[in-house]
């Protein structure tokens, strides 16, 4: 005995996947080059949503590298504050024999190079008086001789020499009186004290403090000076003690 035949209706065939199906339910089949135009469109958007995370990782890097470049400065920085002693000795010949003093400087922090940039341009511009009025309210650190009340210190950086020394320089706003100014005292024309001290990788050294000159040019890494001549002051054993 024959099995009855079994008639089973025809599967509707399923619609392949693609980005096309994307479409609200319910639409009709669309032709091959509107399918084509729509995958261009969601690859169009992918590319630019790409580009748009690559955009924001680019500007990222340049925070970061100023991150690193800071963190890199953190170390010289802590290096080089902190407080320095020697012996401050005078050499001129005002004096019948040489005067020797204790001197202490405290170096807080050291200027930004962006902020030296800064000052420089403005001496080129506005001159020296303009910037001792700018350097006047600074305060990175202090000087202090013997006993005395310190004086402030408005600007400190360090440069590397090609012999292996730091060369530690430090700028003050000299106080000028106003006798100075009345009698019209050459020694105005000198409005800034300015000590280098030049040290060995473990803190130690000599340097030298011109009590009146002149800034020619300041950068990030040079100062050029011109030292009123009468009073050639040497710092010898030096010693330094690291920023707490």
């Amino acid at each position: 005995m024959q099995s009855p035949a079994i008639h089973s209706a025809p599967r509707p065939r399923r619609r392949p996947r693609s980005f096309a199906a994307t479409a609200p339910s319910g639409a009709a089949a669309r032709p091959a080059a509107e399918r084509s135009a729509l995958l261009g469109q969601v690859l169009t958007a992918s590319a630019l949503v790409l580009l748009a995370v690559l955009l924001l990782a680019l500007a990222a890097m340049p925070a970061a590298g100023q991150e690193a470049t800071a963190a890199a400065a953190e170390p010289r920085e802590a290096a080089l504050t902190g407080r320095y002693q020697g012996v401050l000795v005078n050499l001129g010949n005002l004096l019948p024999r040489a005067l020797a003093s204790r001197i202490t400087l405290e170096v807080e922090r050291l200027t930004p190079p962006a902020e030296l940039r800064r000052l420089g341009a403005l001496l080129e511009e506005r001159g020296q008086n303009a910037l001792r009025n700018e350097l006047a309210d600074r305060d990175v650190g202090h000087v202090q001789v013997d006993q005395e009340i310190g004086y402030p210190i408005a600007a400190a950086f360090a440069t590397d020499g090609a012999d292996g020394m730091r060369h530690l320089v430090l700028v003050m706003a000299r106080p000028i009186s106003i006798g100075e100014v009345l009698r019209g005292s050459r020694l105005a024309d000198y409005p800034f004290s300015i000590i280098v001290l030049d040290l060995e990788q473990e803190g130690y050294g000599t340097g030298e403090l011109a009590v009146a000159a002149s800034i020619a040019q300041l950068r990030e890494d040079r100062l050029r000076v011109d030292e009123y001549p009468v009073y050639p002051l040497r710092i010898v054993r030096v010693e330094h003690q690291a920023g707490r």
